[in-house]
């Protein structure tokens, strides 16, 4: 299939006009109504609902063509951009997924860095949890992606990053335990819990700390501790979470106190196996490595 074509039925897609979807893409409204109509031939499904007057809209074969055309697109714009510019001056765009941990920071400096050396060089950040990212990386969304260990697939090429994070409570000041330097993982279950959604994470505390995350004061379970921000500032909620979180989202109203149990997770930097790493993601591996011996 031609992705121009792709290109068109988005663009009749978001303008749902053949006429004005014509004149944005310089051509006549018959070869546009043409090539949709053999797209259609092709998949053996109507892509747009012709039953509005004024305006077309999309059935349902068509919505999941239009979603899966922009992630399609989007990739094979990349691999142009790179394949065009491989034999000059490291460029393209990097696609780096990162859980928010002291790590983001580290890359936003290696980024700086890179871009010194490499002007031509584009990066794209996606900031999610674990779980997320990994899926994002399946997708190929992403380039590569830093984990909070533990991380249980095989599918990926890994790489340990020695940058670990502490675990400990995330509360509010106008909770009782804000001015508390260590918190013993007895008093957990005294206080409204949320807790991380990754169930992997879950058994890895619940190995370390001795506990279960079946306690009867969990209310709640959240991806990103960024995301109950105003829960916790209420003074009624805690969460586990990584020292990481507020390094990388600083809240003047959110402190960090430390579990009596020294646990820490280290970080992991993968990539898929069935795929070649670009010159722009070697410089990246590189530099990171030498930044993290600078620390």
């Amino acid at each position: 299939m031609d992705t121009r074509v792709l290109r068109y039925f988005l663009t009749v897609a978001q303008t749902g006009n053949i006429t004005e979807a014509a004149k944005k893409l310089h051509i006549t409204q018959p070869t546009l109504s043409r090539q949709l109509q053999k797209l259609e031939e092709d998949l053996g499904q109507e892509l747009l609902d012709r039953t509005q007057k004024g305006h077309l809209g999309l059935t349902n074969a068509g919505i999941i063509l239009a979603r899966k055309s922009e992630n399609l697109l989007e990739i094979w714009d990349d691999i142009s951009e790179e394949v065009k510019n491989s034999g000059s001056d490291i460029s393209g765009k990097l696609k780096i997924g990162l859980v928010e941990s002291h790590c983001s920071i580290i890359v936003e400096r290696v980024i700086q860095e890179l871009q010194d050396l490499h002007p031509k060089l584009q990066f794209e950040l996606y900031s999610a949890y674990s779980d997320d990212l990994k899926a994002a990386l399946d997708m190929m969304q992403i380039d590569c992606a830093i984990l909070l260990e533990p991380v249980e697939s095989t599918k990926y090429v890994q790489k340990q990053i020695p940058v670990y994070e502490r675990w400990g409570l995330i509360v509010g000041k106008k909770h009782p335990w804000a001015k508390k330097k260590i918190i013993s993982v007895s008093e957990i279950k005294d206080t409204n819990l949320i807790v991380p959604k990754r169930s992997i994470i879950n058994q890895d505390l619940e190995a370390s700390l001795g506990i279960k995350m079946n306690l009867e004061n969990i209310k709640g379970f959240v991806n990103l501790s960024s995301n109950i921000s105003w829960l916790l500032e209420t003074g009624e909620y805690a969460t586990l979470g990584i020292d990481g979180v507020l390094a990388v989202r600083p809240n003047p109203k959110l402190v960090f106190v430390p579990l009596n149990i020294e646990k820490k997770s280290g970080h992991v930097l993968v990539w898929r196996k069935n795929s070649q790493p670009s010159a722009a993601m070697h410089a990246f591996f590189d530099m990171l490595e030498e930044k993290i011996k600078q620390i």
